[in-house]
């Protein structure tokens, strides 16, 4: 038998040369923009908007200080407040139906219950906490209208500055008083008492609204008689004309009020 032949060597593989590709121009480096700088609200004069008194003691704007803050921003022009007061009679509306579905917690709240917080006292804390719940906006009014879109963020930055200016000056002004006291929770507990205060500041306004269209409708002595006295006076004075009422009382009469709102 015949061998077979033997296998061809396989063709050697050569590949194509590849053309040279043209050089890419070379780019020039693009010069970096700088980072604008950050706002600063220490470099815009302002009118604080709390008054210090011949003895050094603070004297508080008065209603609502957000709004106050707000007032005293010269960053927020005086052609963009008629578009805040639609938003904040808005807000005003929603406040008073707060207060007007929860007539015992407004009649607690305006007799003083909040004015005694204790932090070491942990069922005060709890029971605070409880009462205030549905009053609890999640934010007062400066971070509101920023959310809405017309504050920007240096109006807003601005208006919280102009607040803490305040803030500041109440807690050295507590600090000073707290000094003297032997009780270590003092200074704590003022603080968490102005705290609590300015962020019921929406409420109280809300409050002194549907007590005085009660008290109205109401058309007794002592009804009269707390009408004709403002702030905190007045919230302590109604609160004494209604406390007695039974919770369907109250219901009756906070629902009576609310058209007239």
């Amino acid at each position: 038998t015949t061998p077979p032949p033997p296998p061809r060597p396989a063709d050697e593989f050569t590949p194509r040369p590849q053309p040279a590709r043209p050089a890419q121009p070379t780019r020039a480096p693009q010069p970096t923009r700088p980072a604008e700088p950050a706002f600063d609200p220490t470099s815009v004069e302002f009118q604080p908007i709390y008054i210090t008194n011949d003895d050094g003691t603070i004297a508080p704007p008065p209603g609502i200080s957000e709004l106050a803050a707000m007032r005293s921003n010269p960053l927020i022009s005086d052609d963009l407040w008629p578009v805040l007061e639609v938003l904040l009679e808005e807000r005003y509306a929603d406040f008073n139906t707060r207060v007007i579905n929860n007539p015992r917690r407004a009649v607690r709240i305006a007799a003083g219950e909040a004015d005694n917080i204790d932090v070491g006292d942990r069922e005060s804390l709890q029971g605070i906490a409880e009462l205030s719940g549905p009053f609890d906006p999640q934010g007062g009014p400066i971070t509101y209208l920023a959310n809405q879109g017309v504050l920007d963020e240096n109006m807003a930055t601005m208006s919280r500055h102009i607040w803490r200016d305040y803030s500041n000056a109440m807690n050295v002004q507590i600090m000073e008083i707290a000094g003297d006291s032997d009780d270590q929770n003092e200074q704590l507990n003022m603080q968490a008492r102005f705290l609590f205060s300015e962020g019921l500041g929406e409420t109280y306004a809300a409050i002194d609204r549907v007590f005085r269209v009660v008290l109205m409708d109401l058309d007794s002595p002592e009804a009269k008689d707390a009408m004709r006295l403002t702030g905190g006076a007045f919230r302590k004075a109604a609160a004494a004309v209604l406390e007695d009422k039974s919770d369907d009382e109250l219901a009756e009469l906070f629902t009576a009020a609310a058209p007239k709102l």
